[in-house]
């Protein structure tokens, strides 16, 4: 069951507002989409048409109006995702708004909720990490503070987001240290190591700190002060957790990399030197495996491999067609890497790579896909989302436009050689534990019957009442809602003598998620129309859906080392069980993205796997599981918080 953080019980002011777009006529914005009068009706993410280069190339979608420009992109413990960084009318710098998306709308206008940020300070340009073992909340570390009229001065504000009632709140008090640009790096030890910014006189905040979760208390690592955090080397270092338990760090404008012990006051050392020196504008790395980094830093790639002894071993590898500043390297659950966006130029609109590139850790070589519709540069950002598609949204300001879009890419593993959608395997929970089907329904006549009929075999058969009430049937496994067919036995419809004792049904939830009968990937059976709250069926009708629920699959806390036997469904053979970290991203790096594969086995309807032993390889938090069958597609995720 998820816990419930202490924290979401305080007494707090907060305010809830509307989706609005304000227009600010000093920022440049792209004129066809960003100040249209509607957004495009994107309401399901998987409604495209994709042509049969998809296969190879993959494919975007439409781009659509986003609230604010997504500086900041998080993904929450529900599937949803969080964005901030400017106002609705793009101002950078004065990010006192966030919105949260659920894809599950795909991207229409009530996709989105724009609230205010309740805490007095201005979180552009911070770092966020959800927080381990607390139901979800999110750290948000630093910010800027404007003093006379200048901004990106650093603070030291730690702000906590609870998503369950959408709060920003500050329970843990200030860090040590004030910073703007930070880095956050989870720790083993389910801690949160806080590196590198700049401080509140706008120079280099030299001393790393630790934050622990259960204490809510903060702690300076004086040990670990160093001067590599100088010139530029503040600027969101990247950091990683290594073999040893140790911080993995490589500073900006630097050719070193560094091991930082988090034991007592910390310490740090030198362990290789690598052979090209670049700013945070062209550096990105992505731990796609276990102990296994792809840095791309500038020109140069290479394949990082963190021993046992904390030492890494640095492999060469070939290198992107160019220059891509401030793209975005995103972890796919098949175990590539996609690069998205970046400028040959930096800021150069003109300059823009708009193809996406792919590299196979297999193959170590690169591949280039399909061509987006918006140039992405500085304030761009890219996120997996647990249905096995990608976020890519931003871009600007400051630059020459402010991009208030979004696109989603969908990588080729989705698509046939014609282009259509591939079956996907599907989880569908534990093993052991069933589906609680409740049905919403009313009889005319009151001799009415329907039947809960599941994958075609008639399960439970009902009598309906004249009054609306809840129907129920517990299945033995889960189900999803494409598996699930309501059916009407005994119509008895005589027009002549005004007759009707059709049956109703307003809804079927399926474990407490709701299918509404109005909603368009229902299909019932010669209805009739003009219902608002219930849709009727006629003789042999039925009530169904299309399409399975988007929803992820919730499994809970789970343990190290525990074993999960989860039902499947079109599994086919699967060929690897990945898990991947939450994505937290920000200029141009992912802070919380992590892969690593799973022990499995394989039944003709389950699928059993095994949670990592190490913490060091996989630190708490919370994780999505793919299951990739052997044609290279993955299932939707489900979600696990690992404690």
């Amino acid at each position: 069951m998820r816990r419930r953080s202490l924290f979401s019980v305080l007494i707090l002011v907060f305010f809830v507002g509307t989706p609005t777009f304000a227009q600010n006529d000093d920022v440049v914005v792209d004129e066809s989409i960003d100040r249209s009068s509607e957004r495009p009706g994107i309401t399901d993410l998987f409604d495209i048409d994709a042509p049969s280069s998809a296969a190879r190339d993959g494919f975007w979608s439409q781009h659509a109006r986003w609230p604010i420009c997504p500086i900041h992109a998080a993904l929450l413990p529900n599937g949803d995702v969080m964005t901030y960084g400017t106002t609705e009318a793009a101002e950078n710098g004065l990010g006192f708004v966030y919105d949260r998306w659920n894809p599950d709308r795909g991207l229409a206008p009530n996709s989105h909720a724009v609230f205010d940020v309740q805490t007095g300070n201005n979180i552009f340009c911070s770092a966020q990490a959800l927080l381990p073992g607390t139901g979800g909340l999110m750290l948000v570390t630093g910010g800027s503070v404007e003093k006379n009229g200048r901004r990106n001065f650093g603070t030291k504000h730690a702000n906590v987001y609870d998503p369950t009632d959408n709060r920003f709140f500050q329970p843990f008090g200030q860090m040590k240290f004030a910073r703007w640009y930070p880095t956050v790096t989870q720790l083993a030890t389910g801690r949160l190591y806080v590196l590198g910014g700049r401080d509140e006189n706008r120079k280099p905040t030299t001393t790393p700190e630790v934050f622990d979760p259960v204490t809510g208390t903060w702690t300076a690592m004086t040990g670990a002060k160093s001067g590599l955090f100088e010139n530029g080397g503040w600027n969101y270092p990247r950091a990683f957790v290594g073999r040893d338990g140790n911080v993995l760090m490589m500073p900006m404008n630097r050719t070193g990399l560094f091991s930082v012990s988090i034991r007592g006051n910390g310490s740090i050392k030198k362990i290789r030197e690598l052979p090209v020196k670049v700013g945070g504008n062209n550096n990105m790395a992505v731990m796609y495996a276990e102990n296994q980094i792809l840095a791309m830093r500038g020109r140069d790639s290479r394949k990082l491999t963190l021993r046992e002894d904390g030492t890494v071993r640095s492999d060469n590898i070939p290198d992107f067609r160019g220059d891509r500043l401030w793209a975005d390297a995103t972890l796919l659950p098949n175990g590539e890497v996609l690069v998205t966006g970046g400028a040959r130029v930096n800021q150069s609109e003109a300059d823009a790579v708009r193809e996406v590139e792919i590299w196979n850790p297999e193959t170590e070589s690169w591949r280039v896909g399909a061509r987006q519709a918006k140039s992405r540069l500085y304030h761009s950002t890219s996120l997996l989302l647990p249905n096995g598609t990608v976020f890519v949204g931003g871009g600007g300001p400051p630059g020459e436009v402010a991009h208030l879009n979004a696109e989603i890419y969908y990588p080729p593993y989705l698509f046939t050689s014609s282009g259509d959608l591939r079956q996907r395997p599907r989880l569908l929970g534990e093993s052991g534990s069933g589906s609680v089907i409740r049905v919403r329904a009313w009889g005319d006549e009151g001799t009415e019957r329907m039947a809960f009929t599941i994958n075609g075999e008639r399960m439970k058969t009902v009598d309906v009442t004249t009054s609306g009430r809840s129907y129920y049937y517990t299945t033995d496994r889960p189900v999803t809602g494409d598996q699930v067919r309501i059916e009407f036995l005994n119509d008895d419809w005589r027009p002549s003598e005004g007759i009707d004792s059709n049956l109703n049904v307003d809804y079927m939830e399926i474990d407490g998620l709701r299918h509404q009968s109005e909603d368009p990937r229902t299909f019932v059976r010669q209805r009739n129309s003009g219902f608002l709250e219930r849709e009727r069926l006629a003789q042999t009708g039925y009530f169904e859906y299309f399409d399975q629920s988007t929803g992820c699959t919730n499994l809970g806390q789970v343990a190290y080392s525990q074993e999960l036997t989860c039902s499947v469904d079109r599994q086919g053979s699967i060929e690897t069980v990945r898990m991947i970290r939450f994505g937290s991203v920000t200029h141009s790096f992912d802070m919380g993205q992590r892969g690593l594969t799973l022990e499995f086995s394989q039944t003709s309807n389950s699928v059993s796997f095994k949670m990592p032993t190490l913490r060091k390889s996989a630190p708490p938090g919370f994780y999505m599981v793919f299951l990739v069958n052997d044609s290279g597609t993955p299932s939707e995720a489900a979600i696990v918080e690992l404690l």
